[in-house]
């Protein structure tokens, strides 16, 4: 399957009209969707150089990830597997070659798990800033070991969203309960 972006007309720098691409790129993704077996999709990355000024111009298809080999519901079900069913590396490597024929070593899995990190990183500080604008927040903390050392889950609630975060040591005292640093 080939899906190819919309192509641009115009420089995006100086709006001269651009014609054909100079530079037509391949970013080979795997992608798994439940029940299907994978499917392996080329999308197309049209780059222009403009005539007039110079500069690039780069069209990508909306559904092609950033960078790396997996489509976005595959890094969806590997970070599922990591952090909702809580398993290491290599058993999600193992359940996704299983499962959807892909075959992952866990040292990619570890770079999925900070490249989607990387990518939620902007929404988790919308919601950390509209807790700490809340009116009302409800916080608790509970103790839990993460191997073998004791760690502490934040849990911060206000009446529409809650952030959880899981902090190496704890604060005591209530002053400092309304300063936690993300």
């Amino acid at each position: 399957m080939v899906k190819a972006p919309e192509p641009k007309e115009r420089c995006e720098s100086c709006g001269a009209p651009l014609g054909k691409p100079s530079y037509v790129d391949h970013h080979i993704v795997e992608e798994i969707s439940n029940p299907a077996p994978r499917q392996v999709i080329d999308f197309l990355e049209f780059e222009w150089t403009c005539r007039e000024c110079g500069s690039h111009t780069v069209s990508r298809h909306p559904d092609c990830p950033p960078g790396g080999r997996l489509g976005k519901n595959a890094l969806v079900q590997a970070t599922l597997m990591k952090f909702q069913e809580r398993l290491p590396l290599q058993k999600v490597c193992e359940a996704l070659g299983r499962t959807y024929g892909l075959q992952v070593t866990p040292a990619t899995m570890l770079d999925v798990t900070r490249r989607v990190g990387g990518w939620l990183r902007p929404e988790y500080m919308r919601i950390l800033r509209r807790i700490r604008s809340a009116e009302v927040v409800y916080v608790d903390e509970t103790g839990v070991r993460v191997d073998g050392v004791r760690h502490w889950t934040w849990a911060f609630t206000t009446g529409s969203e809650t952030l959880i975060a899981i902090k190496r040591s704890s604060s005591s005292g209530s002053s400092s309960k309304r300063r936690w640093k993300a």
